[in-house]
């Protein structure tokens, strides 16, 4: 039976929704985080039911042929995305199968599902971006980005290849100016500070962008309106 710390051999059949690779050990499903179907891999055991367990890479015994380098450096740490090491045709038959899997097993539909229709854009492309807000202990700084995977630990992201370059650029200008006028980050520890998230919404269609900050507050104080000002003169 499995348990936590064994250490298995397993080729990685397909993938799941939220993004991991499944295989099967003694008829039991393994999801395994960063695998792609294809990949012949030694897994260690994390957590273990009675009908499936969860492990870690070790060891890829055999790289699928399906695997590819992410278009991001820090696609390994940061949980914004999930599968930049799946090339991008095998992720649209993933989720095509995902679809009718769902609808079969949840819906109970058995009827058929087109294919995905490719994207001709595989960078810049998120219309919606969430980073949370922190900052650091001794210098203030304040920190923007994504959660490093299974953390509520802020990966400070200066350049994000899937989101429009602009959304770089106003969040480095957010970093500054806020700490400049003597704003604060939330604290998920002590229920302190101000600004939780900035989300952005993105429309490539009419060229324009929602910048809304998500505060810890009923009302804005002004020197969140004066960085929103600021932010509105120098981006049109």
């Amino acid at each position: 039976m499995l348990k936590k710390g064994s250490i298995i051999d397993i080729k990685i059949d397909s993938l799941a929704y939220g993004g991991e690779g499944v295989g099967k050990f003694e008829g039991m499903a393994i999801f395994v985080p960063d695998s792609v179907p294809g990949d012949e891999l030694k897994v260690e055991i994390i957590s273990a039911k009675k009908s499936f367990a969860k492990g870690k890479i070790s060891e890829i015994i055999k790289p699928s042929p399906d695997r590819v380098t992410p278009i991001c450096g820090l696609a390994k740490v940061c949980g914004g995305c999930q599968w930049q090491h799946v090339d991008y045709p095998v992720q649209l038959k993933a989720k095509k199968q995902i679809v009718q899997e769902n609808l079969k097993k949840i819906g109970g539909l058995d009827i058929p599902v087109l294919d995905v229709i490719p994207s001709p854009m595989i960078k810049e492309y998120r219309c919606k971006i969430q980073y949370p807000i922190g900052q650091t202990k001794v210098s203030k700084r304040f920190l923007a980005g994504y959660y490093k995977q299974g953390t509520h630990e802020i990966i400070n992201i200066k350049h994000c290849p899937i989101q429009p370059g602009i959304i770089d650029e106003i969040t480095e200008f957010v970093r500054i100016e806020a700490k400049e006028l003597g704003l604060t980050a939330y604290n998920e520890k002590t229920h302190k500070g101000l600004i939780r998230h900035v989300v952005y919404r993105v429309s490539s269609s009419e060229k324009e962008i929602l910048l809304i900050f998500v505060i810890n507050s009923n009302e804005a104080p002004d020197e969140l309106n004066i960085l929103a000002n600021e932010v509105m003169k120098k981006f049109d």
